[in-house]
C-alpha cells in the first residue's frame, strides 16, 4: 500500500513498492528503476496487489512508475486505486469502480470510537466525541482523519477540534484539496 497524495513523488512511490516486494532498485534514473520494477512485478512466480491510496489525479501512465498495465498479460500484479474522485478512476480506465458513500450516524460513531482509541480510557470524552463525529457528516475519510488526530489528546484539544469543525468554512480547511468540497 502506497500513499500517492496530491503531489505525487514517483521516486518515493517506486521506493515504497520496491521495499514491499523485497527488491533493490539500482540507480537514480526513473526510467531504469521503472524497467527493474516492471520486470519484478511481471514475475510469473509471484502475486502482487498494489494499493495506491489518496490518488487525486490521473497518474497518466502507471508504466512510468514501473507498474504493468492492462489485462492482456499473464503476470499476477493487480492495482487498486483509492480516491475521492470518480473521474480519476474513469480517466485511469479502472475495470471496476466501487463507491463508498457516507455512513449512517450509528456506524459513523462506531468507526470514530474505533479510530480514537483513547475514548475507552477517558469516559469524559464520550459526549464531545459524539459531537465531533457528527460534524464529520458520515464521511469515512473525515472520520478516520479527525479521530486519528485526536487519538491520545486531552479534552481541551477535543473541544478545540469541535469548535474548529463547527466554525469551518468548507473552502478554508487546511490540507483538504478543493476538489473534495463538491461532495
Amino acid at each position: 500500500m502506497v500513499t500517492v497524495s496530491q503531489q505525487p513523488n514517483f521516486k518515493r512511490i517506486q521506493s515504497e513498492i520496491e521495499r514491499e516486494v523485497e527488491m533493490t532498485l539500482e540507480g537514480d534514473n526513473l526510467w531504469n528503476r521503472e524497467d527493474q520494477l516492471r520486470s519484478r512485478l511481471k514475475d510469473q512466480n509471484s502475486r502482487v496487489l498494489i494499493i495506491l491510496d489518496d490518488v487525486w489525479e490521473d497518474l497518466h501512465d502507471l508504466e512510468k512508475l514501473g507498474i504493468p498495465r492492462g489485462s492482456n498479460h499473464n503476470h499476477r500484479c493487480r492495482v487498486t486505486l483509492m480516491t475521492c474522485l470518480r473521474d480519476v478512476c474513469e480517466n485511469m480506465e479502472a475495470q471496476k469502480i466501487m463507491e463508498v458513500g457516507t455512513l449512517p450516524e450509528k456506524e459513523a460513531q462506531i468507526l470514530f470510537r474505533q479510530k480514537a482509541s483513547n475514548l475507552v480510557d477517558n469516559p469524559s470524552l464520550f459526549d464531545i466525541a459524539k459531537d465531533v463525529a457528527k460534524e464529520c457528516k458520515g464521511l469515512p475519510f473525515a472520520i478516520i482523519t479527525v479521530a486519528g488526530e485526536l487519538k491520545q489528546k486531552t479534552k481541551p484539544s477535543w473541544e478545540d477540534a469541535l469548535k474548529q469543525l463547527c466554525d469551518a468554512k468548507t473552502r478554508n480547511i487546511p490540507g483538504v484539496h478543493s476538489k473534495v468540497y463538491k461532495f
